[in-house]
């Protein structure tokens, strides 16, 4: 094997190319890189070592080849004489074949020994030196042709691969279905099921991205969506339960294929095992909607059989916000680039607070796409999403896996402290009041005349086996009564025929803030009517919309009066109340007191606005701790300058302490960093440190002002270890040792 510089080569060539015409044969490994990867450097050396003894061969069994170039990597050149009295194209072309022929034979004993599949890209052509100014650029001109001929070349031959793989995967069902939870941020269980379909492992059409866009391109994606849809609804069968629900991806143009249509769905879905209930078609948007009421009529067809539908990757897209208005959809799915990181973005989190509350407006819920960690679905759950699908949860599988535990256990979590503030805040039974209740047979005049005649009546419901089943506000009545013809055509019919059968329900026990934000989002017409409470055994009484915002309103200012105006926690009211109902409840708990080590140094040092900082980083970092370490029932307080204070369990003081100390440690670095930078400073001459003071409390008689007596000895103590630390001391009844 020859290797040549160019200089060199050309000098060769132009001793040749005075009597005989040159060709150009130009050969390349195909995906020689992934060979790279899968058998590694070693294998991919010995392969063009192969090459170079094949090609030293070739040279000898053919004179007429009289040079071999490899410029880098595995491009060869191959330098041909032709005869000019020749056809000289049928003579390259036949010299191309044998040289095919016998790499071949080459290459197929190779394979026998290693399992490495070999093949090349190839190209040829006859060197033009007619104008041209010097054989050098005769020979550049012809390899840039060359190249690009082999490219072509490849991409036809990609095409027809393509192709054939293509229809494998629609003739023989060989597209795979991968089933990924979408999850309910209030229970942690499965609502439902996302079909993803993919072509086989390993292969071009593995990703999904690849497989439609072929399909889209080359005019087959109806045939490709309906092949899905029937593969995922067959598998789907095996595992989904009765109430749960299968999201099933419908590109927007396959909306008006003559093969999707309502009943056509209907029959196959019910052949399947399944009801139109359990079947969401996931709108995505792979082009653009450009007639809206031609969509909507015919998702409309869907609706009124029973199926949902949903709009995916809200938030990204054509014209997904257009699309949810138009269509009014079931689900709204927000873009995963809405999602992530949205703990650390303001801008994503208000962005997510007005899809949660537009989607209430609309009766419509939200799925939060591509949760992936435990800070993204916590602020996903704070922020009153109702359902989550990402990576964190559970991973696209078939059979679906389960929901990751670690993430059914901070749901779950958010679920019971969720439930606390509940009892916190009070529950809409706290401020039911009871109104005037009518069988539907009721005739109007008589109900009338009661709304008119009692005080304070605005309304009246209308229940039937002590179950509400109708609404009737006074104004509207009298409104009714007054149009022409009114008392003649109601006034002695049932109440019945003028009762409104669409009102707000709620359950005693739902928060008073959860039942306002349902009652808001009513129309405007509805706005101000009663709203129905109801317990187990049925109608129990009604709140109006003014009981709500007046209760709201107090509360408001009660917990904005306490609330310390540096870190927004409790303040010292609200402190007491705890530590009163610990004491009173009689059981054994555990104060945690922290306080900052010299924080008066510390602000002389540094100065008030980082001592202000400092102390929000602590509040924050103790709300943290006690939402992830600790249980629903502790609680977390705000003494007042660096003093805080917390309540829990005895069994999780210490872990708390710990954690505190540890979170406490890792605040610092950045934070003394920051404070280099804003001072320019080039050391920190002094570094804050934490205290805190763990107290088991089991004398439940003990009075508070012993209590604080107690703290601050322990505090003395505390501050005298160097560094951030923390004490226990145990206050047990008199008598006993501490």
């Amino acid at each position: 094997m020859e290797y040549l510089v160019q200089n060199e080569m050309v000098k060769h060539l132009s001793e040749h190319v005075k009597e005989n015409e040159i060709g150009i044969i130009y050969l390349d490994i195909i995906k020689f890189t992934e060979i790279e990867r899968k058998h590694g450097l070693k294998k991919a050396g010995d392969i063009l070592q192969l090459l170079e003894h094949a090609f030293s061969l070739l040279k000898q069994k053919h004179p007429e080849i009289f040079y071999i170039h490899r410029i880098v990597g595995d491009d060869f050149f191959i330098y041909v004489k032709l005869d000019k009295r020749l056809n000289m194209n049928e003579r390259l072309k036949d010299i191309v074949g044998k040289i095919n022929l016998f790499l071949h034979e080459q290459i197929a004993y190779y394979y026998s020994h290693t399992g490495i599949t070999i093949k090349f890209h190839q190209s040829y052509t006859i060197l033009l030196t007619e104008g041209m100014t010097t054989l050098e650029r005769a020979v550049y001109i012809s390899i840039k042709f060359l190249l690009r001929q082999a490219k072509l070349n490849s991409l036809e031959v990609e095409n027809g691969q393509l192709k054939e793989a293509f229809q494998d995967l629609i003739i023989h069902n060989r597209i795979q279905t991968h089933f990924q939870p979408i999850v309910s941020l209030t229970t942690s269980e499965a609502y439902g099921y996302e079909a993803l379909s993919r072509g086989q492992r390993d292969t071009h059409f593995a990703q999904p991205l690849n497989l439609f866009s072929y399909a889209e391109n080359e005019g087959l994606l109806y045939v490709l969506e309906k092949t899905c849809r029937e593969l995922a609804l067959h598998r789907g069968k095996l595992f989904l339960l009765p109430k749960q629900k299968l999201f099933i991806n419908v590109s927007a143009p396959v909306i008006f294929d003559p093969a999707f249509q309502p009943d056509t769905m209907r029959d196959f879905v019910q052949s399947c095992g399944l009801n139109n209930a359990n079947i969401v078609f996931e709108i995505t948007e792979r082009t653009a909607i450009h007639d809206f009421s031609v969509v909507k009529k015919a998702l409309d067809q869907f609706k009124r059989k029973g199926f949902e539908i949903a709009i995916d990757d809200a938030g990204a897209g054509y014209s997904s916000l257009q699309a949810i208005s138009e269509l009014r959809p079931h689900y709204i799915k927000i873009d995963r680039s809405l999602v992530q990181d949205i703990h650390n973005n303001i801008v994503k989190k208000n962005m997510m607070e007005t899809f949660v509350s537009f989607a209430k407006r609309m009766n419509s819920k939200v799925i939060a796409e591509g949760i992936e960690n435990s800070a993204e679905l916590k602020m996903i759950c704070d922020l009153g999403v109702e359902y989550g699908q990402g990576f964190f949860l559970a991973k696209p599988s078939f059979p679906p896996k389960k929901v990751d535990e670690k993430a059914e256990k901070l749901i779950l979590k958010k679920k019971e402290k969720g439930d606390v503030r509940k009892r916190n805040d009070w529950t809409i039974g706290s401020l039911a009041q009871t109104s005037q209740d009518f069988r539907p047979d009721e005739r109007v005049k008589h109900v009338s005349t009661i709304l008119d005649t009692v005080s304070g009546e605005a309304g009246a419901v209308i229940t039937e086996k002590n179950f509400p089943v109708g609404l009737v506000m006074r104004d509207k009545l009298n409104r009714q009564l007054a149009k022409p013809y009114g008392m003649s055509l109601f006034w002695d019919k049932p109440v019945s025929k003028l009762m409104d059968k669409e009102f707000l329900v709620v359950m005693t026990d739902e928060s008073i803030e959860e039942v306002a934000q349902k009652a808001v989002t009513r129309d405007t017409e509805q706005m101000y009517d009663y709203i129905i409470v109801n317990d187990m055994n049925g109608y129990i009484g009604t709140v109006s919309i003014q009981m709500i915002l007046d209760h709201l309103t107090s509360l408001n200012n009660e917990k904005l009066k306490d609330a310390s105006p540096l870190t927004g926690m409790p303040g010292n009211k609200e402190i007491k109340n705890q530590l009163n109902g610990k004491l009173q409840a009689g059981k054994p708990f555990t104060l945690i007191y922290a306080d900052l080590d010299e924080f008066k140094k510390f602000n002389d040092c540094y100065g008030f606005s980082l001592g202000d900082e400092l102390i929000k980083k602590v509040g924050c970092i103790i709300e943290e701790v006690m939402y992830s370490t600790g249980t629903s029932s502790d609680f977390s307080g705000h003494i007042g300058g660096d003093d805080f204070i917390m309540i829990t369990m005895n069994h999780r003081s210490d872990e708390i302490c710990l954690a505190l100390l540890e979170e406490f440690n890792k605040m610092l670095l950045p934070f003394t960093e920051e404070i280099l930078t804003k001072l320019d400073l080039e050391e920190l001459p002094f570094v804050p440190s934490i205290s805190l003071v763990l107290l088991n409390v089991s004398d439940c008689t003990v009075s508070m002002t012993k209590l604080s007596a107690i703290a601050a000895e322990q505090k003395a103590a505390a501050k005298k270890i160097k560094g951030s630390s923390f004490i226990k001391h145990s206050v047990e009844k008199e008598g006993q040792p501490a």
